[in-house]
């Protein structure tokens, strides 16, 4: 009898698992379709340009590239929101049964994110009743869009606001004892990281130019704009480094390992983040990139050293391409030679190099991870 209830328990909490992993997977796909609509500029339901503060931003940075952030400000709603709903508030909710003290708190957060996560969602979709309309001339929505109008540019840039600032508190939200020589480490671990994956990024597009040019073209011409643009630099040093390691390392990355091994949840979110990108040269980089970025996070637990060697590594292929009076510092003329000597190298010594510098990335996180078992 005994046995009969433990086996029918079981089950129970495994068909409770599944239909959980199912719901968080439908969430996850729901964001990446929507972030593919958008960077392929498809978005009939959902307005670009009419907010007052984004006119404001386009006159003091590039208005050429000032597109490129408004896709950013406006695919990250969902984003936040899918990430509040499975992350945020289950934790929240499971601090809640060993310390009321905190849960309030969290929740509170949560519940505010979760608000805010709406009403962008709904101010973005205003463009839905128009849609319906020229679908069915008799339907008349305008007290919706009114509405929607009103409360839209409003409450955008105050949940917006919201939304990066309560993921940055959910990551200093345990008070815990951590000793300067430890964090130090960690900071010049993620500092080293990015450098040493921008300059393997060089190695990989040295060992792809023979067999890809136009994609290592594509590659450099996209880095000299990142380097040009006050809008790119913008997105490069801030936007991405938030938005993309909440999406790819704290979304999917941090649900797959809960299901899957470790290494598998790295691999595949890795793999993402590289198809994310969209052309070959790029997603060579961006998937290395995320090899070692999910490994830090797996190590750590935390986001903000993912973010920080996303800083370091998009910081350093800036400083690479300024190599005119047009980039955002100026020019250098030798980071841009290291670049040139790089590129320049033979398929079999980039490989070599490359190695060598998959060797010291791994012997350091290994470092770290010890560091950390011990703290």
């Amino acid at each position: 009898m005994m046995e009969n209830m433990k086996t029918q328990t079981k089950h129970k909490n495994e068909s409770i698992r599944i239909l959980k992993g199912l719901c968080i997977l439908v969430c996850c796909i729901v964001w990446l379709v929507s972030a593919v609509f958008y960077w392929n500029r498809r978005y009939p339901f959902f307005r670009m340009t009419d907010l007052w503060y984004l006119h404001i931003a386009e006159t003091i940075l590039d208005p050429a590239y000032f597109s490129a952030v408004s896709v950013y400000f406006h695919f990250a709603p969902l984003l936040f929101l899918v990430f509040f709903v499975t992350v945020i508030l289950p934790e929240a909710l499971h601090n809640s049964l060993h310390s009321r003290k905190t849960a309030r708190l969290y929740i509170c957060f949560a519940a505010l994110c979760i608000l805010g996560g709406c009403l962008m969602m709904i101010g973005c979709c205003t463009e839905i009743p128009y849609y319906l309309q020229t679908l069915y001339p008799s339907l008349n929505f305008s007290s919706f869009v009114q509405l929607s109008d009103l409360v839209y540019p409003q409450f955008t840039p105050v949940c917006a606001l919201l939304s990066i600032v309560t993921v940055l508190i959910s990551e200093f939200r345990k008070k815990q004892k951590i000793k300067a020589g430890s964090l130090i480490l960690t900071f010049a671990v993620c500092m080293f990281t990015g450098i040493m994956i921008a300059a393997g990024s060089c190695l990989l597009l040295a060992m792809l130019k023979n067999y890809l040019p136009q994609a290592v073209t594509m590659v450099e011409g996209f880095c000299y704009t990142l380097a040009s643009s006050s809008s790119m630099c913008l997105i490069g040093l801030v936007l991405a480094p938030i938005i993309e390691e909440t999406a790819f390392r704290g979304l999917i990355q941090h649900h797959l390992a809960a299901y899957f091994p470790p290494w598998l949840a790295v691999l595949t979110a890795s793999l993402l983040f590289g198809l994310w990108h969209r052309n070959p040269g790029q997603f060579v980089y961006t998937f290395f990139f995320g090899l070692a970025a999910g490994s830090v996070y797996e190590i750590t637990g935390k986001l903000r050293w993912a973010m920080i060697i996303h800083f370091f590594m998009n910081l350093s292929a800036i400083l690479v391409f300024s190599n005119s009076e047009e980039c955002i510092f100026g020019t250098l003329p030798y980071m841009n030679a290291i670049y040139d000597r790089l590129i320049a190298l033979s398929p079999l010594t980039a490989f070599l190099l490359l190695l060598a510098i998959i060797v010291m990335m791994t012997v350091m996180i290994r470092l770290l991870a010890k560091q950390i078992r011990k703290s």
